[in-house]
């Protein structure tokens, strides 16, 4: 898999916005974005109570997130049965499942302030590479 560099500014930007950029940084790979914000939408809906802990009060799924990154305009597609780590959590792509329930307004609030940083993570992997041979990513925003 070919690696590729991604700005340092913007590794110090993510780390500070989106606690994940460890991962990014020592994945090196143009699809990690993605799962970079998803991972931060977690972390930032902890903050409001919310949990991708099955025992939580309010349980959220990853999956979650990955629906939302894709409403937004930013479709990912990586091959069934990639495997990649994100802060520690080891992660299998799937088949995409269907589209989870809407989410509540708090949540929706939540989670497009985390797209929307996210979309710049994205505009910094785009000025640095293309996607390594065998992705496709497509971005409308």
């Amino acid at each position: 898999m070919t690696k590729h560099t991604i700005n340092r500014q913007w590794l110090i930007w993510a780390r500070h916005e989106l606690n994940a950029a460890e991962a990014c940084a020592l994945a090196g790979e143009f699809h990690v974005a993605c799962f970079l914000a998803a991972h931060a939408g977690l972390m930032s809906l902890r903050t409001f109570g919310f949990s991708d802990s099955p025992d939580a009060e309010y349980p959220v799924s990853p999956t979650v997130f990955y629906h939302q990154i894709r409403a937004k305009g930013f479709e990912l597609q990586i091959p069934v049965g990639k495997l990649f780590t994100l802060n520690q959590h080891i992660f299998v792509i799937t088949p995409r499942e269907p589209d989870p329930p809407p989410l509540d307004i708090r949540t929706q609030k939540c989670v497009d302030e985390v797209l929307e940083a996210g979309r710049y993570v994205y505009d910094a992997c785009l000025r640095q590479s293309e996607p390594p041979p065998g992705y496709r990513l497509i971005i409308d925003l």
